[in-house]
């Protein structure tokens, strides 16, 4: 193979970046890649970052999705729990409170459950 820049030396190595053969004087070694020239530098480096970055935004996504799942978990186990003992009490309108926090307490349970599972199935 030859030098993309050089047609009559040997190619000793890739860019990284635009996958061109490069000679000894062409190549630079830049973080332990073969990179040609700046322009091949810099995106390298905003390739690294971009990726860089996007993995701890994806760790902080996930933590948040964790935090409310569990939130929602915890909101919809109380407000559940609480219309049972409103059903077993004996004080005036506690039918109706009771079914009210029933109806609000199960699907925020519910919710939370899915999250979780979203969540755990996003950390595979």
């Amino acid at each position: 193979m030859r030098c993309f820049n050089h047609k009559e030396k040997d190619a000793v190595g890739i860019c990284k970046v635009c996958n061109k053969a490069l000679c000894i004087d062409c190549a630079n070694i830049y973080k332990n890649v073969v990179i040609c020239n700046e322009s091949c530098n810099n995106v390298y480096d905003v390739e690294l970052y971009e990726k860089k970055i996007g993995n701890n935004v994806n760790k902080v996504a996930l933590f948040a999705q964790k935090s409310i799942a569990v939130f929602l978990l915890i909101l919809g186990l109380l407000s559940t729990l609480y219309s049972i003992l409103l059903f077993i009490s004996i004080q005036e309108n506690s039918d109706f409170w009771g079914i009210v926090f029933l109806i609000l307490g199960l699907p925020i349970l519910s919710l939370g459950f899915a999250l979780l599972l979203f969540v755990i199935k996003q950390r595979k």
